[in-house]
């Protein structure tokens, strides 16, 4: 099997990062359609009763099916190099408590939960957090003895640790595993849960899809009052690190293995790459439309929580976006045009935090990231140009890192 790496799994994966960065640095006075469908202008309030999606809504499912499509590629290759499933499953376990810290850190560390008003407290904490982050979860590129970065890992999450306990936040509360990042946590759960479906049907597409349904039959159970679903809905083994919810986005990450597993044999066989192009392309139109026949289920398609027809509708969506790219950057060889999408799709984790722990903070140190705010929120095109820098400026500093090679990696 070829080893090509698959550029379109990276575009993906950073078009995904840089939305959603986008819609968390925009300013105020947009449209409702550049929001969260459910989290409307001008209140930004949570309303579970709205029905519909907007383009910031598919930004998320997007990187799920990335990681699901990422399978195959690591994996994969690792069960054909003969790695046995016991380790891979001990890392893939590994994997999720390094995901499932960095949803806990990062979420206690954001300035706007140690402060609103902001503020020195604020602001030095989140950088200092986000410094120690390079240490925790980089591969350190240097020369040194093989303890000496291992003692260097562990002096990084022991500091980290203490912060956790030791800082505080707007309302004093302490740590609180509970409080995390439901984004990261949700990515936590795909990388166990499908990792680990993965590793057990690598050969059997089938199966992956028998667990799929599986899966919505239990939410089909939960929706219409079952009994017994009911109670397999309410399990948590530990409150705000799994539920149900975060369960049934395996119906975009199974789903995505396979278009990974078409990606990879396209790659490795040039007769099948048109082949390839049209099973993306037909999957992704049929999940849209099951999607949009499920749309009445749930009362309409949300996402938050997520409806199945959210769930296909999005997943087909992917798809489809993953065969444009796979024909302009793995086929067509357009790569240099996608070089910004590529270098932050290699390094997510620095990206979807940089805005927040980094480049806010700098801002406000040097007085004026308050002028910014309030230059921007005096029109709709500012406060669009307000969420164009700032997420150029997290496309710049994820460059900068993903060159010389400071990945963060779990």
């Amino acid at each position: 099997m070829s080893k090509q790496r698959a550029v379109s799994l990276d575009v993906l994966r950073g078009l995904a990062i840089i939305g959603m960065v986008l819609s968390s640095t925009e300013g105020a006075g947009l449209p409702a359609w550049m929001h969260h469908a459910q989290e409307p202008p001008p209140d930004f309030v949570y309303h579970p009763e709205i029905t519909g999606i907007t383009w910031v809504d598919v930004v998320f499912p997007l990187f799920l099916l990335a990681m699901g499509a990422a399978f195959p590629f690591s994996i994969g290759r690792r069960l054909e190099k003969g790695e046995t499933r016991l380790r891979i499953v001990g890392e893939t376990v590994g994997r999720f408590l390094k995901l499932a810290f960095f949803a806990v850190y990062v979420q206690h560390f954001y300035p706007y939960m140690l402060a609103p008003e902001g503020g020195i407290y604020a602001w030095g904490w989140a950088m200092v957090a986000f410094f120690l982050l390079f240490p925790m979860f980089m591969r350190i590129p240097y020369n040194l003895p093989r303890m000496a970065k291992v003692a260097i890992k562990v002096a990084a999450y022991v500091a980290g640790i203490v912060m956790l306990i030791v800082v505080k936040d707007a309302d004093g509360t302490g740590f609180n595993v509970a409080i995390n990042n439901p984004i990261l946590m949700i990515l936590a759960n795909m990388a166990l849960l499908g990792g680990i479906i993965y590793l057990l049907t690598k050969d059997s597409w089938v199966a992956r899809m028998a667990v799929c349904l599986v899966v919505a039959a239990l939410d089909v159970g939960v929706v219409t009052g079952g009994g017994w679903q009911n109670a397999v809905a309410a399990f948590t083994p530990v409150q705000g690190v799994y539920k149900f919810d975060y369960l049934l986005y395996l119906l975009i990450v199974l789903p995505g293995s396979i278009a990974g597993e078409w990606v990879r044999y396209g790659l490795a066989c040039e007769a099948k790459s048109r082949q390839l192009v049209l099973r993306l392309l037909a999957a992704g139109a049929f999940m849209i439309v099951l999607g949009l026949l499920l749309e009445p289920f749930h009362g309409g398609i949300r996402k938050d929580p997520p409806t199945l027809g959210y769930l296909m509708v999005t997943g087909g969506i992917g798809f489809i976006v993953l065969d444009a790219f796979y024909v302009l950057c793995d086929r067509m060889g357009l790569r240099r045009g996608f070089t910004p999408l590529s270098m932050a799709g290699q390094n997510p984790m620095v990206a979807y935090v940089a805005c927040d722990m980094l480049i806010y903070p700098l801002c406000s140190a040097v007085g004026i990231l308050a002028p910014i705010f309030a230059f921007c929120a005096t029109s709709p095109w500012l406060a669009l140009l307000q969420g164009v820098v700032f997420t150029s400026l997290v496309v710049l500093l994820t460059m900068a890192f993903t060159r010389i090679k400071w990945f963060w990696r779990t």
